[in-house]
C-alpha cells in the first residue's frame, strides 16, 4: 500500500509521484500526475487490491456511515449501502458521447466536441479532490489470461468506489504489472457530493481521457 502527500507545484508534484508509484509506466505516471494537479488531492494512495487494504476500507466506510455492517451470519462479510435521496441514476439528457465525429455518436445519442466537453469536464474536476485521498485503481474487466482482457485505469476520490471495484473486476498489483506489459485506457471519477461535510458520496460524474 502506497500513500505519497501532494506538494504544491506541478513539477514537484509530477516528481513525487514518479518516485512514489509502484509502477514505471510512464504514460500512467503522467496520467496521474495530470489529475492529481487538476484536482488537488491531499494524498495519493495506489490501490493493490489485498484483502488488508479491502478490510481497512470497509471498516473506515462502516465508521463513516456509508456502510452499514451484515450481522446475519446467512450473509458473511457483507454490508449495506444505502443512496443519498438526492442521489439519481443518470438521465439521457445529460449523457454524452464525444466522439470526433458527430456522425460516430449514432443518431440516438447526445454529442459535444471532445474539446468542448474536456474544457466543461476540467471545470468540474478544478479543484474536487482538495482534502481528500484520491485513489488509483488498476482494472481489468475479465480475467487476467483472458484473450482480449479489458484493461484500465479508473481515478478516483470515493473508498466507496474502490470497494466496489474489488467486487465487480479484478484490481490491484497483479492487474499494474499486466497494464505494464499492455494497452490501457485510463478514466476519472469523483464524489459529486465530496465537497459536503458529512455528506454521502453517492453521485458521482465520470470521463474517460
Amino acid at each position: 500500500m502506497t500513500t505519497v502527500a501532494t506538494a504544491p507545484g506541478a513539477d514537484k508534484l509530477a516528481q513525487n509521484i514518479a518516485a512514489d508509484a509502484p509502477t514505471t509506466h510512464q504514460p500512467l505516471i503522467n496520467f496521474v500526475a495530470q489529475i492529481a494537479q487538476l484536482t488537488r488531492p491531499e494524498n495519493i494512495h495506489w490501490v493493490d487490491g489485498s484483502e488488508a487494504e479491502y478490510t481497512k476500507l470497509t471498516d473506515e466506510l462502516v465508521e463513516a456511515g456509508t456502510l452499514t455492517r451484515l450481522t446475519s451470519p446467512d450473509f458473511p462479510n457483507s454490508f449495506a449501502a444505502f443512496s443519498d435521496p438526492a442521489d439519481v441514476a443518470r438521465v439521457e439528457s445529460r449523457t454524452f458521447i464525444c466522439s470526433e465525429r458527430e456522425r460516430d455518436a449514432g443518431f440516438t445519442n447526445n454529442w459535444v466536441d471532445p474539446t468542448e466537453m474536456r474544457q466543461t469536464l476540467n471545470g468540474v474536476f478544478d479543484g474536487a479532490m482538495r482534502g481528500r485521498t484520491m485513489y488509483v485503481i488498476p482494472f481489468v474487466m475479465g480475467h487476467l489470461e483472458a484473450d482480449d482482457p479489458k484493461f484500465g485505469v479508473e481515478i478516483t476520490d470515493s473508498a466507496y468506489v474502490v470497494a466496489s471495484m474489488r467486487i465487480m473486476a479484478r484490481i490491484g498489483t497483479d492487474v499494474l504489472r499486466k497494464i505494464e506489459e499492455l494497452d490501457a485506457f485510463f478514466c476519472t471519477r469523483r464524489a459529486l457530493s465530496g465537497r459536503t461535510a458529512g455528506a454521502r458520496p453517492a453521485g458521482r460524474a465520470l470521463a474517460l481521457q
